[in-house]
């Protein structure tokens, strides 16, 4: 393990199962640097063969995982931390299958409107520009979901309802709505009434699970990143008592008495071996 191993962990970096539990990174920094420091020990020894040069090498050592761990922290924020070790943040956030299932049930509306348009092109209920405008009624649904929900993550984020980009897409997606079910109701005969109704429906589940799939996701990902700032600040404070304490100091020097001893055990005389040929 060279120095640049030691590494904090990315965000993307952090284990799944593990997103909202505040050690987690400051587990992976603590094992990162006990092997770190075993090969510090190793090599100085086996450079020097004594316990005393080895233990002089291992100065700074301590200062240089406060430096890499330690030094760069960002300002605290005491009630992130506390919510974070409290399970607060965990327990807010929602949960990552329900976000899963909000996307997938935006899909399978979006294709069955798509493929409900191509059943009734094949069985004579129009000509191909039908599929045409099954396809855009689909994208109107869309858009008029993702316009709803960037304006509500505006909205909690503090920004009112002044999202141009949101209104933009709730406006031309739901005004695309409306003018195609307008376009496909125009001429059409009792029996196809249900063909009408049913592509609106279609195009209205699209824009309900988009905008959950966009404010969902928006909220998980801000309280995640709120988790993930917890973490590194944990991390931190554990790195400064440690350097305080003189942990790493401490493991340092029982590595060496360690590879101390196996130098011993390994080169001492153990008697006359009698070779057989």
């Amino acid at each position: 393990m060279s120095d640049r191993a030691l590494t904090r962990l990315a965000p993307g970096d952090v284990p799944k199962n593990r997103t909202w539990e505040l050690s987690v990174i400051w587990e992976s920094e603590l094992g990162q640097i006990a092997e770190w420091l075993r090969e510090k020990a190793n090599a100085s020894f086996g450079r020097m063969q004594s316990i005393d040069g080895a233990t002089k090498a291992g100065e700074g050592l301590s200062e240089e995982i406060l430096a890499r761990f330690g030094a760069d922290a960002p300002a605290m924020d005491p009630e992130i931390l506390d919510k974070a070790a409290k399970g607060v943040l965990g327990r807010e956030a929602p949960s990552a299958k329900l976000i899963t299932a909000a996307n997938i049930l935006k899909w399978t509306a979006f294709c069955s409107e798509t493929l409900l348009f191509i059943v009734l092109q094949i069985m004579g209920f129009g000509n191909p520009i039908l599929i045409l405008l099954g396809v855009l009624l689909g994208l109107s649904g869309y858009a008029a979901g993702y316009g709803v929900g960037v304006i509500l993550v505006g909205y909690e984020n503090g920004e009112g309802l002044k999202s141009v980009k949101g209104w933009l897409y709730a406006i031309f997606g739901g005004a695309g709505t409306v003018l195609i079910s307008w376009l496909r109701s125009r001429g059409a005969e009792d029996g196809q009434i249900a063909a009408v109704i049913i592509p609106i429906i279609l195009a209205l589940s699209i824009a309900l699970f988009e905008a959950m799939d966009i404010t969902l996701s928006a909220k998980y990902d801000f309280l995640k990143d709120q988790m993930y700032k917890a973490q590194v600040w944990f991390s931190i404070e554990q790195h400064k008592k440690n350097y305080e304490t003189g942990l790493w100091r401490t493991i340092y020097e029982r590595e060496v008495q360690s590879f101390e001893r196996k130098h011993h055990e390994a080169i001492q005389d153990k008697g006359p071996k009698r070779v057989q040929i």
